[in-house]
């Protein structure tokens, strides 16, 4: 009998799973930001710090679409935010980094952000697309456009990033290595910062996996990265770029408070917007 309700139970929760998993680009249900003793990295998002969890420096300008997002939240407070430079108009970041705010700009070209570097351009930000069926409780949907004020120019250390074709829509990336960067916090707990832009490898995890430590969160329009090996994106590290192949495949949403070790980050899937983003923005997918 035992025995029974144990397959019993297993059978609910694969089938509440794939419910939810095929749930493509609306989320079921106004579900709290925190459950199980966890909420989303930004639940106080007027003090976001930029981080990566046991990462290491990133060379210099190695990743010339990095952009950092600078909201004003009031008078005397400004939130951090990453986002990625998607064409001359136009940058690429997470949904809950556009909502709420009074104003922004973007800082292009940087790699130590406490320093003055001749490296970097700082532009307005004209108008924030957040997608339609955003929703900050249950984090679905967590993409958003930042149109420029005046095009940029590129060079040496401004680049734009590539998102994937369209070849990677069933592309099964579980297991492959990808990479995550931002900026300052390094450690969950002590709050200890790097103004110096870091970058982190770990395991692409499967969503089933993920589904499981963050239930009815995660769904088909989520990838995540395993946060095994105590390495992860941390508070505030929020609409930064997941990379696999040199392509941006995910834009970082949400994770585990105090960035707590074991647990995976969950990222926006690219691939699941790619057509969104085309028709808001001048991209165009290969």
């Amino acid at each position: 009998m035992k025995y029974y309700k144990f397959i019993t139970l297993i059978s609910l929760s694969v089938s509440i799973y794939a419910s939810d998993y095929d749930d493509d680009d609306s989320s079921s249900g106004e579900i709290p930001a925190k459950f199980e003793g966890l909420e989303v990295l930004d639940s106080e998002p007027a003090e976001l710090n930029l981080g990566i969890i046991n990462g290491n420096e990133a060379e210099p300008h190695s990743y010339p679409f990095q952009a950092l997002i600078k909201m004003k939240v009031s008078k005397d407070r400004t939130a951090f935010c990453g986002g990625t430079l998607l064409t001359q108009r136009f940058v690429l970041s997470a949904g809950h980094c556009g909502q709420g705010y009074l104003g922004a700009t973007i800082t292009l070209g940087a790699h130590n952000i406490s320093a003055n570097e001749n490296t970097t351009i700082e532009v307005n930000v004209r108008r924030i697309k957040l997608h339609e069926k955003f929703s900050r409780k249950t984090f679905s949907n967590d993409i958003a456009l930042f149109e420029l004020d005046d095009p940029v120019t590129y060079g040496l250390y401004i680049q734009p990033v590539q998102l994937p074709p369209r070849s990677y829509i069933r592309k099964n990336l579980k297991n492959k290595n990808a990479t995550t960067i931002g900026w300052g916090l390094t450690n969950g707990t002590t709050a200890k910062q790097s103004p110096v832009l870091q970058e982190v490898q770990e395991k692409i995890t499967s969503n089933f996996d993920c589904w499981l430590k963050f239930p009815q969160h995660v769904k088909k329009t989520n990838i995540c990265i395993s946060g095994k090996n105590d390495k992860s994106a941390c508070n505030g590290d929020s609409g930064g770029p997941l990379i696999v192949d040199g392509y941006q495949v995910g834009i970082t949403s949400f994770g585990a408070r105090n960035c707590k070790s074991g647990y995976p980050t969950v990222f926006t899937r690219i691939t699941k917007y790619l057509k969104w983003v085309e028709k808001n923005s001048d991209y165009r997918t290969n």
